[in-house]
């Protein structure tokens, strides 16, 4: 079941993160349906919200994806890498923001791949993105390209399939990843 008090403390995490990126007067055109997504917690509590209503948030945050030049991302409070790190890249949008507990091991690399910034340094990071469309498109060709070959849901089968087939064979001691890798261990 849900934890309340962690999807609170992540709530008033991501209202400080929006707090921080609308003074800096960044903006984009699918903060009004994440406001009025956020103004509950109830919207990610599946039994309150339709599937329909699920496939219109995703739809729209796609799009909204699609017809960025770059977006922000983190990993929330705990820095974890969330589907955002690779759905920007997918996109095609730079993918700007802080690192997170793992981005290296999928095969992420800070200056190759993205553009680490916080919302502190936003402001500056903008404008450096603005000076330097080239650059920023090569990053984001980079991670786009690493996504492509390294992060698809046919990847992501295969990587179950090898650590199902591992397990059956009784030879499966784990699993991890490097350089976007996903390595599966066996068992001497």
């Amino acid at each position: 079941m849900w934890d309340k008090d962690r999807l609170r403390s992540e709530f008033v995490y991501r209202k400080s993160k929006i707090a921080n990126l609308t003074r800096l007067k960044y903006r984009n055109a699918y903060d009004a349906i994440i406001d009025n997504l956020s103004n509950s917690l109830n919207f990610i509590v599946p039994s309150q919200v339709s599937r329909k209503q699920l496939g219109n948030y995703r739809e729209n945050y796609l799009e909204g994806l699609r017809r960025s030049r770059y977006a922000f991302v983190d990993g929330s409070a705990a820095k974890f890498f969330v589907a955002k790190y690779v759905e920007i890249p997918a996109s095609g949008a730079l993918m700007v923001g802080e690192t997170c507990y793992g981005l290296k091991e999928m095969g992420f690399v800070p200056g190759i791949h993205m553009v680490e910034a916080s919302v502190e340094t936003m402001g500056d990071v903008i404008a450096y993105i603005n000076d330097n469309p080239e650059k920023m498109q090569t990053i984001a060709s980079n991670a786009q390209k690493l996504v492509t070959q390294k992060h698809t849901f046919r990847d992501r089968a295969k990587s179950i399939k090898r650590s199902c087939e591992k397990i059956l064979a009784g030879t499966f001691g784990g699993s991890h990843w490097e350089n976007g890798d996903y390595i599966v261990d066996e068992l001497k």
